[in-house]
């Protein structure tokens, strides 16, 4: 897979840039891949927004857009837009770094999260079956989502704020409490479970809906994110029904 992250950033220079995509797959090669058996090859273009289709895009399997939104919605909407004029098709993602700062996140991080979880479903269409939050004895279907529940964990590659992941083994049904990795850094977190900061989101299949599950102080990072409604991440599960 072909993951290209275009820099639109009027606040981020071509060398902080460099060095974060650099970083981000060192970790996707060194990190990432060996205990998903999942690989991609992460390349930095610079552009500008309203600059012609680069071919650099055109040919990648997922693109991923640094920029500020500046407290302006609209920004999102033409971010959209460019994409869909110039690259129909190809899936996507945001990264804003302003948002990033008032979460109390860095953006390096953010992208490292978004890299690794559009590696891990780029069409944002993959579920797992997993226990119900409300009901033991029950099943729910959970997104397939390797960042969130541990989205407030972080590591340094050169100098670089990455994402903490989880492992497949958090995925797993496994029959009682055994010592496993679920987490890259091998933090405390049980199977389908949540690191303070974190969440994950469920369907219900009793109900029907979707609900989510915020470990400690993470509600106030999820609000931060809701300015980006518009935003492909933000907007997974819009209009989903399940019969």
């Amino acid at each position: 897979m072909r993951i290209s992250v275009g820099n639109i950033s009027n606040k981020v220079s071509n060398a902080e840039f460099s060095a974060t995509v650099h970083a981000v797959a060192r970790q996707v090669n060194q990190d990432f891949a060996p205990l998903w058996g999942m690989d991609a090859d992460v390349r930095g273009v610079a552009m500008k927004r309203d600059s012609k289709p680069n071919p650099e895009l055109t040919m990648s399997d997922v693109i991923l857009y640094v920029g500020e939104l500046d407290d302006d919605p609209q920004k999102v909407a033409n971010a959209v837009g460019y994409h869909d004029l110039n690259n129909k098709g190809i899936p996507y993602g945001f990264v804003f770094t302003d948002i990033a700062a008032k979460t109390g996140d860095k953006w390096s991080t953010t992208l490292s999260h978004e890299v690794l979880e559009l590696l891990a479903d780029p069409d944002v269409n993959l579920l797992v079956v997993g226990p119900n939050p409300k009901n033991p004895k029950g099943v729910a279907l959970r997104s397939y989502e390797v960042c969130d529940p541990v989205q407030a964990d972080s590591y340094d590659i050169d100098g670089i704020s990455v994402s903490n992941f989880v492992t497949p083994l958090y995925f797993a049904r496994l029959p009682s409490p055994t010592t496993t990795r679920t987490n890259y850094l091998n933090l405390g977190l049980d199977r389908f479970g949540v690191r303070p900061g974190g969440y994950f989101s469920y369907f219900d299949l009793a109900t029907k809906k979707w609900n989510d599950v915020f470990g400690h102080g993470a509600e106030a990072r999820q609000r931060a994110k809701e300015i980006l409604g518009i935003a492909r991440r933000m907007r997974r599960h819009a209009g989903l029904e399940l019969a």
